[in-house]
């Protein structure tokens, strides 16, 4: 990009400020929010299905089915790790057993 425009561009502080002001936006991300019942469901990608399994008060419990190479993690554990990889604590991909991901049902109440 040639930030060059002649004597009114006299500092780098000014061609910083052309610079940032003439780029392009960032990307902005939208949020579709839904709305679901217990058991209800939705799907994603057609490889991961999410289904409300339960909502006690202000918790929900959810339910997702993904193949077993898609990385699930709450957000603030998917922070700590992206965290501690940015402070070199982590160097690659964390060796974590990936959990059962069937859905335990309850034993039959007699």
């Amino acid at each position: 990009m040639d930030l060059s425009l002649g004597p009114q561009i006299q500092s780098n502080r000014d061609r910083v400020l052309l610079a940032l002001l003439s780029s392009r936006p960032p990307k902005v991300s939208t949020m579709l929010v839904l709305s679901r019942k217990k058991n209800e469901s939705i799907v994603i990608d057609e490889r991961i299905v999410i289904t409300v399994i339960e909502i006690r008060g202000d918790k929900v419990r959810l339910g997702i089915e993904a193949p077993r190479d898609v990385a699930i993690h709450r957000h603030e554990i998917y922070e700590s790790l992206k965290r501690m990889h940015q402070d070199g604590e982590l160097q690659a991909a964390p060796d974590v057993p990936v959990p059962d991901r069937t859905v335990n049902e309850a034993a039959p109440q007699e």
